[in-house]
C-alpha cells in the first residue's frame, strides 16, 4: 500500500489554567499517534517547537486530525480540523492550540517543490496582449503563445476543483464554484450550438445589423466585465493591507422557485477586493463598449477564456470524447456545408473572439488587418487539457489541497496541450495555402483526442484514464443528496468541544 508523510508542528498552546505538565496528542486516522511534550513558561502559556511526523494511507487525501491537549490527568480540550497545509490557531473554551500542517513526501512526490511556470504564465499572456500593441509580431506567432499559455493558466487555476474547499478561505464551507458536465449535456451542446449560431445567422439577415449587434455586444460585455472582476480578484486581495480586507454577508428573501434562481434566502457576500475588482471589470467593460477598441476587446476575452477553463469540469474523459466529437461534425458543417459560420464570425462584433494584428499599418479604411480566433476553439478543447492536467494530479497522488504551482509528473498535460499546439498551427498553415477560412476543430479534436488515447494505451492507463470521473457520484440512482451531505461533512471548519 503507498504511504504518504505528513509534518505537524506545535508551536505553542495557551491555557486557562496552569498544569505542572500538559501534552498535546495528535491523531491521524484511528491508527496513526503521537504526543508532543510541551514546556512550561509562565503561567497558562507553554511553548514547543517539536514536529509530528506521520506515515499514513494517502487514500485518505489528508481527511482530518484530531488534536487532544491533555493536563496532568485527563484531557482538557479536544479539537477536529483539516488536515491542510497553513497555520491555524484552534481557540477553545480551556485551550488555545497553534498547530501547523505541511504535506512533506507523498508516493515519492517532493510536495515542497514548487514551479516558476505557473506565474510565467501569467506574464506571459500579460506580454501577448501588450507587446503587439507597439512592436510588430507575426500574428501566428502571438496566437500560439497566447493561447497556449491561456490554456495552461486556465488549466492550473482548475486544479481548484479538486480542492473541497475551492474559495480558498480555509473555512470547508463553500459549495463548489464549479461546474461538471453530463453525457447528455455533451450530446445536447453541438444541437444547441447550431440552433444559436443559426439563430444569429438569421438575426443578421432579416433585423437591423446594428441593433442586433447593439444587444450581443452589451449582454457580452457585461458578462466579460464579470469575468475581469473575478479575473483580477485574488489579486487585488493580494495587494491589498491586511486593515482593509472587509468583508460582509447578507441574505435576501425571495419568493421565487428554487429551481429558478435558488433557495431563499439568497447569500451575498460584499468585500472590498471585490468591489475594486468589480470597479475595474466596469471599467474595462464600459471603455470597451464605448470604443469596441481591439486590445479592449482581448482583454475581456481573455478573461473568459481562463474563468471557463478554471470553473469548468468536462466530468470524464468519455464526456470529453462525445463532445469533441460533436462539435468536430458541427464546426466542418456550418463552416464548409454553409456559409452561416464565416458570415456570423464577420459580422458579429462581440468580445467573443480574439484578434491578432497582422501588421501596425493602417488599410485604406484607417482600420488595422486583424486576424480572429474563436474563443471556442480555446475554451472547448482548454476543457480537455485541464482535465488531462487533473487526471495528471489523480496518478501523482497530489492532495486535495489547492496549489497550481506545485512540480509534479504531468505527462497527460503536456502531451494533450503540446497537440493543441500542432494542430492549431496546422490550422493556420491550411488557411495560408489555401487562402480560406478553416474549421479550428477539423484539426483539434484529432489532435487533442488521438494524442491522449495515443499515450493511455503506451502507457498502459487506458482503463484508468476512461473510469477516471469527476462527476457527482449517485447522481442518476438518488444518492446525489447523500453525496453531498458527506461532502459537507468532510468539510467541517474546526471544532472544539470540551472533554
Amino acid at each position: 500500500m503507498s504511504h504518504g508523510e505528513l509534518a505537524v508542528k506545535i508551536s505553542g498552546v495557551t491555557t486557562t489554567t496552569s498544569y505542572p505538565s500538559l501534552s498535546v496528542i495528535v491523531s491521524l486516522g484511528s491508527t496513526s499517534q503521537a504526543t508532543s511534550k510541551v514546556r512550561h513558561t509562565t503561567g497558562g502559556e507553554y511553548w514547543t517547537t517539536e514536529v509530528l511526523t506521520f506515515d499514513y494511507d494517502t487514500d485518505l487525501h489528508a481527511d482530518t486530525i484530531l488534536v487532544e491537549v491533555k493536563g496532568s490527568r485527563s484531557v482538557i480540550e479536544t479539537f477536529t480540523i483539516d488536515a491542510t497545509s497553513k497555520t491555524q490557531t484552534l481557540k477553545g473554551d480551556n485551550a488555545t492550540v497553534v498547530i501547523g500542517t505541511d504535506f512533506v513526501v507523498e508516493h515519492g512526490l517532493d510536495l515542497t517543490k514548487t514551479s516558476y511556470a505557473f506565474p510565467l504564465s501569467y506574464l506571459l499572456v500579460l506580454l501577448c496582449w501588450f507587446v503587439p500593441q507597439y512592436y510588430p509580431v507575426p500574428y501566428q506567432v502571438n496566437l500560439l503563445l497566447t493561447t497556449s499559455s491561456l490554456i495552461y493558466l486556465g488549466s492550473h487555476l482548475s486544479l481548484a476543483l479538486r480542492s473541497p474547499d475551492q474559495d480558498g478561505d480555509g473555512d470547508g464551507a463553500s459549495e463548489a464554484t464549479g461546474e461538471v458536465m453530463t453525457a447528455a449535456d455533451a450530446m445536447r451542446f453541438p444541437f444547441i450550438g447550431s440552433a444559436a449560431l443559426f439563430g444569429l445567422y438569421c438575426a443578421f439577415k432579416y433585423l437591423d445589423e446594428g441593433w442586433v449587434n447593439y444587444l450581443i455586444s452589451f449582454y457580452f460585455t457585461a458578462a466579460g466585465g464579470l469575468a475581469v472582476a473575478t479575473s483580477f480578484e485574488p489579486i487585488v486581495r493580494a495587494a491589498l493591507p491586511s486593515g482593509l480586507l472587509l468583508s460582509h454577508k447578507f441574505k435576501v428573501k425571495h419568493p421565487l422557485p428554487p429551481g429558478l434562481v435558488g433557495e431563499s434566502p439568497l447569500v451575498f457576500e460584499v468585500s472590498t477586493s471585490g468591489a475594486l475588482a468589480l470597479a475595474g471589470g466596469a471599467l474595462v467593460g464600459n471603455s470597451y463598449f464605448r470604443t469596441k477598441h481591439w486590445t479592449l476587446n482581448n482583454v475581456l476575452g481573455l478573461a473568459f477564456c481562463v474563468q471557463g477553463i478554471s470553473m469548468f469540469s468536462i466530468g470524464s474523459y468519455k464526456i470529453a470524447a462525445i463532445l469533441l466529437v460533436g462539435l468536430f461534425f458541427y464546426d466542418i458543417f456550418w463552416v464548409f456545408g454553409t456559409p452561416v459560420m464565416v458570415t456570423v464570425a464577420k459580422k458579429l462584433d462581440g468580445p467573443i473572439k480574439l484578434l491578432f494584428p497582422r501588421s501596425l499599418e493602417m488599410n485604406d479604411d484607417g482600420k488595422l488587418n486583424l486576424s480572429l480566433l474563436g474563443l471556442g476553439d480555446i475554451v472547448i478543447p482548454g476543457f480537455l487539457v485541464s482535465f488531462m492536467l487533473r487526471f495528471d494530479a489523480n496518478l501523482a497522488r497530489v492532495p486535495l489541497a489547492y496549489n497550481p504551482s506545485l512540480s509534479f509528473p504531468k505527462p497527460y498535460f503536456t502531451c494533450v496541450l503540446f497537440s493543441y499546439v500542432l494542430g492549431l498551427g496546422l490550422t493556420l498553415f491550411i488557411m495560408a495555402r489555401f487562402n480560406a477560412a478553416q474549421p479550428a476543430l477539423l484539426y483539434l479534436v484529432p489532435a487533442t483526442l488521438g494524442s491522449t488515447l495515443a499515450l493511455a494505451t503506451a502507457r498502459g492507463e487506458l482503463g484508468e484514464l476512461w473510469s477516471f470521473s469527476e462527476e457527482e457520484e449517485g447522481e442518476e440512482d438518488g444518492e446525489g443528496e447523500k453525496q453531498k451531505v458527506e461532502k459537507v461533512m468532510k468539510k467541517t471548519p474546526v471544532k472544539s468541544k470540551r472533554a
